[in-house]
């Protein structure tokens, strides 16, 4: 059984990952995307939805950034703070 999505908004800047993601897992569109203001409205179908799921959940993940906050990087990030 296949999953089909209607009028899915999609990031206009965001596109053509999608494109590549969807045609990558064996996805299709079921009708030509339409552009609605910064969104691009598709309706399409799921190939393989796990794949599909996990890289498009990546695509939109934030990324965070995580410091080793051992000593020594303690102390070279407070000298580099010093010297800016």
């Amino acid at each position: 059984m296949s999953t089909k999505t209607y009028n899915d908004p999609i990031p206009k800047h965001k596109f053509k990952q999608f494109h590549e993601i969807l045609c990558a897992t064996g996805g299709r569109y079921l009708g030509t995307p339409r552009t609605v203001g910064d969104v691009v409205k598709v309706d399409y179908e799921y190939g393989d939805y796990e794949a599909f799921y996990k890289a498009w959940k990546l695509c939109n993940q934030d990324v965070k950034e995580v410091y080793s906050d051992k000593g020594w990087n303690k102390i070279l990030r407070r000298l580099h703070n010093l010297w800016k």
